[in-house]
């Protein structure tokens, strides 16, 4: 796949399959051929025997959810459709993603599986309400005593009637919207398991799953802080420990090569390096105690032969465990969760049979795919992007950005040409300007003479120009409301709203182009 084709489609309802719709069944074909001929080994297991640890570590994990979604009690199968999103509140394009999976999955009778990836940090704990009244602006609303940055799973609810109240909150704003959102009734049934489940995120992976049943729609779902628990997680931290500094130097080196070739100056773009110096390595993943709500970096520490694994956060070390056989069950409260390119690359190789991307983690899989050919020796299985658009249904139709460029264009002409715009009725004197311009403009002069017409054009203008002051002056009012209109309804039909800001009907719909 070209980087250059990954652009969300600017087409309200239109979505973005690559490779082609028609093409996925193959593409997870072909990477089950890879997976059964790949020749790589660690120790004496195979890729089959540890994808099939990774199964069951998944099929042990996901019958946590089996009182609220019955249907994870089902065994999963193979083929596995797989992707992946933080557990928010996130716009229609990653809803595309979930309807996607499970449609594959059936067509192939397979399963698919959500992974809700809690380990990442929510940076607000805010709603923004859109709202379409010229004066006023768009509405943040608090439902939640807690304030981000903090990582999705410590994001534990502290009022539950603040968190209730939602519907009723923004009921004077979603009132005013021309359609009816999902949002009230989905707020109701995530309020539901408000008591079994103090964890906001947790409360939204139900609410969203029970609303995609009613759909048709039923997806296995995953928490990346139940994944990190599992036998398969504690094999997969054994290796990046074993390998730290030649991961390390792998990560690094294609990091750079990889700014280099695009140009990037940042040194945290599209990711920051891996720390290393004379006796710390960094891995590829954060630490944090439970509880708490800043993520550290997770290091390898060497002194006088000695190993040790620590949480390095700004500056300071903490020791986490020391000694070979660090286990996930001996670290005192610590949780260790991967980073974003270890994610990606341990589902797409070690459990998915097509691992399914949006826009944004296939452009970050592109130095997945460099960093992991290297450090595994072979290629990953290709994954598939899949994303949409749809825009909130406002009455009115958006402001494009040819309308400014038009009315810039006018106001310009009608600085240096003033008489195209003269209203009628026309003076006798500003007729006869308009006359002698045209005269002059017609006239075949001499080099010579091109000056002074030059001149005479000039004064025709300076004179004409006090003619059309008000409607320059109307025409400039006007480009200034048409920009702030402008700007409002990039808001008004960005293709970022929550899902749950839109119709049912409009995400049937979306649904529906995805029945094959």
């Amino acid at each position: 796949m070209s980087g250059s084709r990954w652009r969300a489609p600017r087409e309200d309802g239109a979505t973005l399959v690559l490779p082609d719709w028609q093409h996925l069944p193959e593409l997870v074909t072909q990477n089950q051929h890879w997976v059964e001929t790949s020749p790589l080994k660690w120790g004496s297991r195979t890729l089959y025997q540890i994808r099939e640890l990774a199964l069951s570590s998944a099929q042990t994990e996901i019958v946590r959810w089996q009182h609220a979604l019955p249907w994870s009690n089902a065994p999963l199968q193979r083929p596995l459709i797989v992707t992946g999103h933080q557990p928010e509140l996130f716009h229609p394009g990653v809803l595309a993603k979930n309807i996607a999976i499970h449609r594959l999955a059936a067509l192939l009778q397979g399963s698919s599986l959500n992974i809700n990836v809690d380990s990442d940090v929510s940076k607000t704990t805010l709603m923004k309400l859109p709202t379409s009244q010229e004066d006023s602006s768009d509405t943040t609303i608090a439902f939640s005593k807690v304030h981000g940055p903090l990582p999705y799973e410590e994001w534990i609810d502290t009022d539950a009637s603040l968190f209730a109240a939602l519907p009723e909150t923004i009921a004077h704003i979603t009132d005013t919207w021309p359609w009816k959102p999902v949002l009230p009734a989905f707020w109701q049934e995530a309020s539901r398991w408000s008591t079994r489940f103090p964890k906001i995120p947790e409360r939204w992976i139900l609410a969203r799953s029970a609303w995609e049943r009613q759909l048709g729609v039923g997806n296995h779902e995953l928490t990346m802080s139940q994944w990190c628990n599992t036998p398969f997680f504690q094999w997969l931290l054994e290796q990046f420990i074993d390998e730290h500094q030649r991961f390390a130097c792998i990560y690094n080196d294609e990091l750079r090569r990889y700014r280099k070739e695009h140009r990037i100056r940042s040194n945290n773009h599209p990711v920051a390096d891996l720390l290393v110096t004379d006796n710390l390595v960094e891995l590829p993943f954060w630490a944090w105690q439970a509880g708490t709500t800043q993520r550290s970096r997770l290091c390898i520490k060497t002194d006088a032969g000695k190993s040790t694994l620590v949480a390095l956060l700004s500056g300071k070390e903490q020791t986490i465990g020391t000694g070979p056989g660090l286990h996930l069950d001996n670290l005192a409260g610590w949780k260790i969760r991967p980073k974003a390119l270890i994610t990606s690359m341990m589902f797409r190789l070690f459990l998915a049979d097509l691992f399914v991307h949006g826009i944004g983690g296939a452009v970050y899989d592109e130095l997945t795919d460099r960093i992991f050919a290297r450090f595994w020796n072979t290629p990953l299985p290709r994954y598939a992007i899949v994303t949409a658009t749809l825009r909130l249904p406002w009455e009115h139709s958006p402001t494009t950005a040819a309308e400014p460029l038009e009315l810039k264009r006018s106001l310009r002409d009608m600085q240096w040409n003033p008489d195209r715009h003269l209203s009628l009725p026309i003076s006798e004197q500003s007729q006869t300007l308009r006359n002698r311009k045209h005269k002059l403009l017609k006239q075949a002069l001499p080099p010579a003479a091109l000056r002074d017409r030059h001149l005479e054009l000039e004064s025709i203008r300076s004179q004409l120009q006090p003619v059309v002051q008000h409607q320059e002056a109307t025409m400039t009012a006007t480009l200034l409301a048409t920009l702030h209109q402008l700007k409002r309804d990039d808001q008004l039909f960005s293709r970022e709203h929550p899902w749950v800001y839109y119709p049912a009907e409009m995400l049937k719909q979306l649904v529906d182009r995805f029945d094959s």
